[in-house]
């Protein structure tokens, strides 16, 4: 005899509970998020990569539904394919930051209402430089010098209007960035895990940074299991 399927009311969604934190500095773009994705008021993932690539100068960071997430860059980045195929850009080209934006908010807005899920859009091009795009869910798409996102942004803000400077030297805002996630991990019971920071600069590849509990004490005196 198969058992009954599961209500629909106990099926828990897997989300990116998340902390995503995205500046631009002197030298270019730094992204920075958590690792932990949660079911309901479960931790089912502490060490998920909330920092997604999209093409080798573009990078996103995810919150709200993993699955929708996930979804949306797959889909993303095979339009942005298809623009090689179609011939609005050449295969050896750096694709323009913007044209990625852009893709993601059309799939927002042609999904209203049907997905739980934001963005934030980063990248170099050889048109604008370095650019910085907040998407929240209602698919207003904004272009920011610095952009935050997920449930532990909340607790933060007020420090990062504080202390965010553009003109940051690229050590300095490793730790502004450190410091502002770690206080967000240790308010919100959806962002934990380790902290996973991306850095990019024109013509370069994204250097990866993952930082670990112990690592991250320092820069917050009210410590909880992260």
């Amino acid at each position: 005899m198969e058992p009954d399927p599961p209500n629909a009311s106990t099926v828990l969604e897997e989300t990116c509970g998340t902390t995503t934190f995205v500046c631009e500095y002197e030298g270019g773009i730094m992204m920075g998020a958590d690792t932990r994705t949660t079911l309901g008021p479960y931790v089912s993932n502490r060490e998920s990569d909330k920092i997604t690539k999209i093409a080798d100068n573009i990078y996103c960071c995810r919150s709200g539904s993993s699955a929708d997430t996930q979804a949306i860059c797959n889909l993303a980045t095979y339009h942005m394919d298809l623009d090689v195929a179609d011939g609005l850009r050449e295969m050896q080209d750096p694709p323009l930051v913007y044209r990625a934006a852009s893709l993601f908010r059309d799939i927002f807005r042609e999904n209203e209402g049907n997905i739980k899920a934001a963005m934030i859009i980063a990248g170099w091009d050889r048109v604008k430089g370095s650019q910085v795009y907040a998407l929240p869910s209602n698919g207003v798409l904004v272009r920011q010098n610095c952009a935050l996102g997920g449930s532990g942004s909340s607790y933060i803000l007020g420090y990062v209007d504080k202390e965010w400077r553009s003109n940051m030297k690229r050590e300095d805002c490793m730790e502004f960035m450190k410091t502002a996630l770690s206080l967000a991990m240790a308010r919100d019971y959806a962002s934990g895990g380790l902290i996973n920071i991306g850095v990019m600069e024109t013509e370069k590849p994204m250097e990866k940074h993952i930082f670990t509990q112990q690592e991250l004490l320092r820069y917050c005196n009210y410590q909880r299991t992260l």
